[in-house]
């Protein structure tokens, strides 16, 4: 049912284009979870190094922020940190194939030669 709300909540989201061109994706999963994929134009900031580089990373506490994992959990947990650190559009986007779905993403793989 979480999934069903978080899908239709994205969609509306899309729909009227809350993901303009100004917003910026990250991926809080880890360093091997990317490397085997990640969203297109997506910037990788571990959950657990949000605390410390998300300012160095988002300069701009106002930026329209959407964050993704593997569920959705993860995400949260970084959208509350950001939170507490006076970011204020912060929207948890859920899991990376979700996310890709309903943003139109592309996830790009690594090639296993």
């Amino acid at each position: 049912m979480k999934k069903l709300i978080l899908s239709l909540v994205l969609a509306a989201l899309v729909s009227v284009n809350a993901f303009a061109s100004d917003a910026t994706l990250i991926d809080v999963r880890t360093l091997k979870e990317w490397n085997a994929s990640h969203l297109n134009g997506a910037i990788h900031v571990p959950l657990q190094n949000i605390k410390s580089k998300i300012t160095s990373v988002i300069k701009d506490r106002n930026t329209k922020i959407f964050l993704y994992c593997r569920s959705g959990r993860r995400s949260e947990e970084a959208k509350e940190i950001m939170r507490s650190l006076g970011y204020t559009d912060i929207v948890n986007a859920g899991g990376i194939n979700e996310v890709a779905n309903i943003l139109k993403i592309k996830i790009i793989k690594k090639n296993k030669d």
